[in-house]
Formats: structure tokens, sequence, C-alpha cells
């Protein structure tokens, strides 16, 4: 008996199939799509295709810590994948400006001590509801606070043309989310602090490598 096969693991274009992003796919400023999904399939709700190709924030649900990227990609993608869209093209520039702020240290020691230690090792997963519970600024136009929302989102349009892997640009950026919260050195200490405290697991590892006095908090004027 043959059994068709609705999901694939191929990276590249296959007549009558889509790409497809899985919440494994999505990391620190970073995106892979190694799937296809079959189109047309009868039972399955796909979403209008539209959709898909638009720029958008995509948020991995399941696994520790927040990861997140914006992308263009013209791809579905399944349950495990929350998607953000502007609800103004004028403010297209907010998706690279909450990426900067969801992807920083800072906010990451935030959502560690605010979840607790025993939740996110026996529930390591985000919801529509924590995200939103999540205290990034929404700026008015023309103040200071907008000034320093579009520098994060300039510099991390640069950072993302690297893959997240720049460690400069990726340190400017932690500047300037302090500077947004208006945090000192010793604030970033804490940062520090609860990050290691908590780097036994894979991700924070590669997040503890930082001191804080090599973070230069900028305020944009």
């Amino acid at each position: 008996m043959l059994t068709e096969r609705i999901v694939v693991g191929e990276p590249d274009c296959i007549p009558g199939f889509m790409p497809l992003i899985v919440g494994e796919d999505i990391g620190r400023y970073d995106l892979s799509c190694s799937r296809q999904i079959k189109l047309d399939v009868p039972g399955i709700n796909y979403k209008d295709q539209k959709l898909y190709g638009q720029e958008r924030l995509l948020v991995r649900k399941t696994g520790i810590g927040l990861k997140a990227t914006v992308t263009k990609k013209v791809a579905a993608s399944n349950q495990v994948v929350f998607h953000y869209v502007p609800r103004s093209k004028d403010l297209g520039f907010f998706l690279y400006y909450v990426l900067g702020v969801l992807s920083s240290r800072t906010m990451f020691a935030y959502h560690l001590r605010k979840s607790g230690e025993n939740e996110w090792r026996s529930h390591p997963y985000v919801t529509p509801k924590s995200l939103a519970a999540l205290p990034i600024p929404t700026p008015e136009v023309g103040t200071q606070a907008w000034r320093q929302a579009v520098e994060i989102a300039n510099r991390v349009r640069k950072h993302l043309r690297y893959q997240g892997r720049s460690k400069k640009l990726d340190l400017e950026i932690e500047g300037l989310v302090a500077g947004l919260y208006g945090l000192g050195q010793s604030d970033l200490g804490w940062v520090k602090k609860v990050i290691c405290e908590a780097q036994n697991l894979e991700p924070m590892r590669a997040l503890s490598e930082f001191d804080a006095s090599s973070i230069s908090i900028e305020v944009v004027s």
C-alpha cells in the first residue's frame, strides 16, 4: 500500500509543494527551511498564500529562550511558529525593532526571571499571551523612544544580513536596547548573572559569552 507523503525533507522547490517552516528552523536572528508541504491536500487547513509571502516576524513556540527572526520568504508554517505582521505598511520597521528587543539578552533575562526556573525547565515554550505580556515599549512618533526604536530596527536589519552572526552588531543592539530601557552597567551585570545561572543549558551558554563592560549603552538623541 502506497502512502502519500505530505511533508518531505527537501530544501529545493518541488512542483505541487511549498516550503514549510517548522519551529526548529527558527533561530536567534536566523531561519532555515528544509521541508516542503504538498499543496491542495483535502483536510489540511491552508492559509491564504498571500499571508505566506508578506514580511513578518516569526517566533518559535517551543524550546528554551526566545527564538525569532524576520523574513519575506514565501513559505507556510506549522502551529509551533507564531507570525506577526505590522498593522500598517508605514510601521514595517516595527518588526525589526520588536525582533531586536525580543532577541536581546535583557529581555531573555527578564523572561527567565518572570517565568521562573521550574517553569522554563519543565515547560520550555512561549504562547501568544506570554509574548504579549512582555514589556516591549510602543513609542510615540517623534519622541526619543521612537528614534531609539528606529535605530534598533536599522541595526537589526544589518544584523540579519549576517544571519545574526556579527558579534559587533549583536552587542550594539544590546546597547541600544539597554538605552531604550534606561539601564546602566549594573543592570547589565544583573542580566549577565541571570543568564550565567542557567548556562548549563546550551542556549544560555552562547548568550552568556559577554561582559557588561563590553556593551556600550547607546541613547539616540
